[in-house]
């Protein structure tokens, strides 16, 4: 929740649940692509319904990089 309320490295400009794919992406049914795409992926967290852009993870790990490093070194 860290991470979508903006805390962590990256301030998203658009709706944090908004994706940057919309439709079937990465899908072609006869030549046409059935999928649209965002100008600017750095500025969506998710890039569809379900994963996180680059800057997504960017950010989730700018916000849980050091807890989890930490807490896999205790192992």
């Amino acid at each position: 929740m860290t991470v979508l309320k903006n805390k962590g490295s990256t301030r998203f400009k658009n709706p944090i649940m908004k994706p940057c794919c919309k439709g079937f992406c990465g899908y072609y049914l006869d030549g046409k692509k059935m999928f649209t795409l965002c100008d600017d992926p750095k500025s969506f967290f998710f890039w569809d319904v379900v994963h996180p852009t680059q800057e997504g993870w960017k950010s989730i790990y700018s916000v849980l990089g050091n807890p989890l490093t930490k807490s896999l070194t205790k192992l």
